[in-house]
C-alpha cells in the first residue's frame, strides 16, 4: 500500500503534442489527471507545455523544488526531465503519452493513460540505475544499426492517423529488418576489444529481463552492469529468424546474438561518417566513438507495486 504522502508539493507536466494527446482536448486530460492524482496528491500543480517550450516549463518546474515531478508524454520528453531530475533532490514520475513509451514500459508502467494514473496513485519511490553515452543520459538502451534506422522510419509517420503511423512503421520495420545492411564497427567491451561486422548492436543498461519482447524491459532497475548485444546473423534469412527470437523475448537465449557484460562499452564507428545510434527510442548521430556507461542508482522515480 502506498505511503501517505498527501503533504507532498507536486507539480505535473503535460505535453499537449505528444503522439496519444495530439488531437485531443489536452485540458480534459488535465482534469482527468487532477482527479486521479487527487486520490493521493490533494492540489497538483498542473503545466500544459509543447514541444517547443518543454525543455524550459522542465526547468521551471525543477527549479520550483517540488517534492514530486509527474512528467506525461513522449519518449523524448521523458528523456530530457530523467536528465533533468537526476541532478536534484526531486522524485520523478512518468505518465505514458507517446508512441513506444520505452521508459514507462521499463519500470513496469501501464501504457493505457487511466491504469497509468491508478498505478501512480499506488506507486512508491525506488533509485534505478541510468547510463550514459557520451553526454548523453539514458534509461533503457543504445542501439546502432537497423533499430536506429527503423526509428527514422517511424519518425517520418509523424503527423499521420495511429492506424496508419502503425501499418506504415510496421511495414518499414519489415523490410529494414530484411534489407538490413551490415555495418563495420569496433566494439570494446572492458578489456575485450573485437572488429566486428554486425547489423545490431544494443547496449543495455542492465541485461534485458527474459521474454520481455520488443520492446525490451531490463531485469534489474538498479543493476550495475551494462549488456551488450551484438547480433550474429550474416543473411537475410537469419536478420528475420533474429527478429522473431526477439519480437519472442529471446535475447539472452539465441545463437544468433552474442552477449557480454561490462560496467562500461565503446562502440567506433567508420571515420568517414557519424554514428547514427538511438537512445531511449531518440534518434542521435555522434562523431567518434560513443562511449557507455552506468550511474548505478542515481534517479528516484515511482515504480508500481508488484
Amino acid at each position: 500500500m502506498a505511503g501517505d504522502r498527501a503533504g507532498e508539493r507536486v507539480r505535473v507536466l503535460l505535453n499537449g503534442d505528444a503522439g496519444t494527446l495530439r488531437g485531443s482536448d489536452v485540458a480534459a486530460v488535465a482534469d482527468q489527471v487532477r482527479s486521479a492524482l487527487a486520490a493521493r496528491w490533494p492540489d497538483p500543480d498542473i503545466t500544459i507545455t509543447c514541444k517547443a517550450d518543454a525543455g524550459r516549463d522542465l526547468a521551471r518546474a525543477l527549479d520550483d523544488k517540488p517534492d514530486l515531478l509527474v512528467v506525461g508524454g513522449g519518449d523524448g520528453t521523458i528523456s530530457g526531465a530523467v536528465a533533468a531530475a537526476r541532478e536534484t533532490d526531486v522524485t520523478l514520475a512518468v505518465l505514458p503519452l507517446g508512441t513506444m513509451n520505452l521508459v514507462a514500459r521499463d519500470i513496469g508502467m501501464p501504457l493505457d493513460l487511466p491504469a497509468a494514473l491508478d498505478a501512480l496513485v499506488g506507486a512508491e519511490p525506488q533509485r534505478i540505475s541510468l547510463g550514459m553515452a557520451n553526454d548523453r543520459v539514458f534509461v533503457s538502451h543504445v542501439s546502432f544499426g537497423v533499430h536506429p534506422r527503423m526509428v527514422h522510419h517511424r519518425d517520418r509517420q509523424q503527423g499521420h492517423s495511429k492506424l496508419m503511423k502503425r501499418l506504415a512503421t510496421l511495414y518499414s520495420s519489415l523490410v529494414t529488418w530484411r534489407e538490413s545492411p551490415r555495418e563495420r564497427v569496433v566494439i570494446a567491451a572492458g578489456k575485450d576489444v573485437r572488429r566486428v561486422e554486425t547489423n545490431l548492436v544494443v547496449i543495455a543498461n542492465t541485461p534485458f529481463a527474459e521474454g520481455s519482447g520488443v520492446p525490451p524491459k531490463r531485469g534489474d532497475l538498479g543493476g550495475r552492469e551494462l549488456a551488450l548485444y551484438v547480433s550474429q546473423a550474416t543473411t537475410r534469412i537469419d536478420s528475420l529468424r533474429l527478429a522473431g527470437e526477439l519480437f519472442s523475448g529471446r535475447w539472452n537465449d539465441t545463437p544468433l546474438m552474442d552477449v557480454t557484460l561490462s560496467a562500461e562499452a565503446r562502440v567506433v564507428g567508420s571515420r568517414r561518417r557519424h554514428l547514427l545510434c538511438s537512445i531511449d527510442g531518440e534518434l542521435h548521430r555522434f562523431a567518434g566513438a560513443v562511449d557507455c556507461r552506468v550511474l548505478p542508482e542515481s534517479l528516484s522515480i515511482l515504480v508500481p507495486a508488484g
